[in-house]
């Protein structure tokens, strides 16, 4: 834009021209950019395992077998065949038939037996 002239009246009543300033640029004030604050680190969250557990050859028969994992078959075969009896502290005995035979039966028999099964 170039400077402009305005027209105006003097005392006298004759025409003057005066220079009118070409617009400047409005002095914008500057601000400094806000300051974002640092986002805060924490540790990152455990995820839970999504991998199945191992089992031996034995654990996954009793897993299929039974429904249950070999820890909670032992614990109902146990308090079936000790409910059965009169004489429940021999199987607290580790040295004694009855607690011999139980730890076969839950380690070792090739039968698999699960606590509920009737025709064993």
């Amino acid at each position: 834009l170039g400077s402009m002239s305005v027209v105006a009246v003097s005392p006298e009543g004759t025409p003057t021209t005066r220079p009118t300033p070409s617009p400047t640029q409005a002095s914008v004030p500057t601000t400094s950019a806000p300051v974002t604050p640092s986002p805060v680190t924490s540790p990152p969250t455990p995820q839970p395992s999504t991998t199945a557990p191992t089992f031996s050859a034995r654990d996954q028969v009793i897993v299929d077998k039974c429904g249950l994992l070999p820890e909670q078959r032992a614990i109902q075969i146990s308090r079936t065949i000790s409910s059965g009896t009169s004489s429940a502290s021999e199987f607290d005995d580790p040295d004694s038939s009855r607690s011999n035979a139980l730890n076969w039966v839950i380690n070792d028999d090739e039968a698999v037996l699960c606590a509920d099964d009737e025709d064993r």
